[in-house]
């Protein structure tokens, strides 16, 4: 502290910071404290993606439309439970939710004289799922399958990964 002698009485000035950084606390005179800690505002935290994605309920129904794995469980069962019940709930779910592959003629009969667009997912839907993106690449069978569906609907592929 320097002393300025030029006043009738001493001011007291406190040197410049020596690092321009802003000051994040809080003095006692903005907030009033009733006891010995020191009072600082606090700050509502933002919501996450997937927070978001949970509070709309969109997790639940892409959770429950998508079938049982079958190595999800497969450490914490007994071995003599282990194949024979995955194999037993991945039937299960197949049967209340069959591949769209399967009755392809009635879902396009159904659609007929309606606007319809088909929206597919590259990564694991189309193509399996890669370390790399430039990896990732789709069947002969499956490209042909998605040149069929383009020639009766409009169709797009759809990543959520970038194309760099």
């Amino acid at each position: 502290m320097d002393l300025k002698t030029s006043h009738n009485s001493p001011v007291f000035v406190d040197p410049l910071p020596s690092l321009a950084l802003p000051m994040t606390y809080t003095t006692p005179t903005s907030f009033p404290s009733s006891g010995l800690y020191l009072n600082t505002p606090k700050k509502k935290p933002l919501p996450s993606k997937i927070e978001e994605v949970r509070a709309a309920g969109w997790l639940d129904l892409m959770l429950a439309s998508s079938p049982p794995r079958k190595r999800q469980s497969k450490d914490f069962l007994p071995h003599d439970v282990q194949a024979d019940d995955l194999d037993l709930r991945y039937r299960n779910w197949m049967v209340n939710y069959p591949s769209a592959l399967g009755s392809f003629e009635a879902i396009t009969e159904l659609a007929r004289g309606k606007k319809l667009a088909l929206f597919l997912d590259y990564d694991g839907t189309l193509s399996p799922i890669v370390d790399n993106p430039a990896n990732a690449v789709m069947s002969d069978e499956m490209r042909a399958a998605v040149r069929h569906v383009a020639s009766l609907f409009p169709t797009a592929i759809i990543s959520g990964r970038s194309r760099d």
